[in-house]
Formats: structure tokens, sequence, C-alpha cells
């Protein structure tokens, strides 16, 4: 009975964290434990513990007197995160220069190369798909499994990634342009493979590290002012 229960309770966590995922909960839209009872077909108490886990990860938030509300993730909610991988990553990047192999580094590649493609056909989604595969592969080799598990299973970072992808492909013309000439001038991912195959974990290190405190900043202020133009143009169309 217990493991039953302990089944339908990850079961209901991850069927509103998929529809979170996927969008059908969007930012603001309230979640109330009985509407979302009756949608799942399970009881309240379900519902309840996997609204607490989500508010706890900080994927909805809970509102005193309100109820759970799924979060907005804006660009400071993006730039926290992205402060939190600028410490990790580039620890991992020198662990995992310690392990690799050449099947490793062929892996490293494809992924990279498959992002590449997805990127000139403008397909954010599979770019932002790729762009997580590349860093949980690098995770996965530094052998530390307490730091992988905080890159791979972070609910947050995806979310950031899909706010990410869901404001490029929002951009346009000369817009989509100048990003797209940001993103090609970094070309960190394949300095960082570089650095790998040569097991050179000081210099996977610090070029991992250039990817968060500088690749990464412009990106997302270009993201940001992309957006706010967007706001100030729908507010003048009103």
């Amino acid at each position: 009975m217990a493991l039953v229960l302990e089944n339908m309770r990850e079961e209901v966590y991850d069927r509103i964290l998929e529809k979170i995922m996927k969008g059908v909960y969007p930012a603001g839209t309230r979640l109330v434990n009985r509407k979302l009872a009756t949608e799942l077909g399970v009881s309240i108490t379900p519902v309840r513990e996997a609204l607490n886990n989500l508010a706890q990860e900080g994927i909805i938030k809970l509102v005193p007197h309100l109820g759970f509300f799924v979060k907005d993730f804006n660009m400071m909610e993006m730039a926290k995160v992205y402060q939190v991988r600028e410490c990790i990553e580039p620890f991992v990047a020198r662990l995992a220069a310690e392990n690799v192999n050449d099947i490793d580094i062929e892996e490293l590649r494809n992924i990279n190369a498959r992002l590449k493609e997805a990127a000139e056909r403008q397909d954010w989604e599979n770019v932002i798909h790729q762009e997580q595969e590349f860093h949980n592969y690098i995770a996965e080799l530094s052998g530390n499994e307490y730091m992988a598990n905080i890159i791979m299973n972070c609910r947050i970072m995806e979310l950031c990634s899909r706010f990410a992808a869901t404001a490029i492909a929002k951009m346009s013309g000369s817009e989509l342009e100048e990003f797209l000439l940001l993103a090609k001038k970094a070309k960190t991912h394949g300095k960082i493979i570089d650095a790998l195959a040569k097991h050179d974990g000081q210099e996977a290190a610090r070029i991992m590290r250039s990817h968060f405190t500088y690749t990464i900043p412009h990106i997302l202020k270009y993201i940001g002012n992309n957006n706010s133009s967007n706001r100030n143009s729908n507010l003048k169309g009103r």
C-alpha cells in the first residue's frame, strides 16, 4: 500500500511538471488542488504533496491566502540560475578532462554538430535540447555524481532554457541576425571539446567559465532587450 501511494505521488508530480514544462500551465496559472485532482483522476492528497514539492524546488510559488501559481521565469531568475552553473560547471569540466576518452570526445562533437544544425534550421527547442545534452554529458564524465545530479536534475535549469528558447523564437529580421552572429562568435563548445581531448582540465575549466561569464550574459542581455522592446511595442499598440 505504501509503495502504491509513493508511486501515485511521483506520477502526479511528474504529470503536473510535464504540463508546466510544455506550457499547458503557463506562467501565472493558478494551480488549484481540487481542480487538478479532478483533471488527473486522483485524490487531493497526492496533488497537495506534488504542489508543495514543486514549490520547494522553485518551479511554482505559494502566495499567502491565494494558493499556488506557476512561476514566471524572467531574466533576473535566469541570471541567478546561471550564476549557480558558473560556480559548478568549470570544476565539473576540469574533472571531466581526467576521465574523458576518444569515444566521449566523438560523442561531444556529434552533440555539438547537432546543435549547430538545429541553429541553422532555427529549431530553438532542439538547440536548447542539444545544449543540455552537451553539459549533461560533461557532468556525467566528471565522476562526481553529486555535482552531476545538480546539473542534470535541476528542473529550474530546464525551465530557464525553455524560457530562452521561447524568447529567441520571437526574434526576427536584423534582431535575429545579430543574435546568431553573437552565438557564432562564441564557439565555446568546440573549444571546450578541444581542451577535454587534450586532457587539459585547467583550460577546459577556463573556457567553461568564460561561457558563463561572457557568452551567456551577453546572450541573456540581448534576449532581455528584445523582450523589453516587444513589451513596449505591445503597450504602444494598445
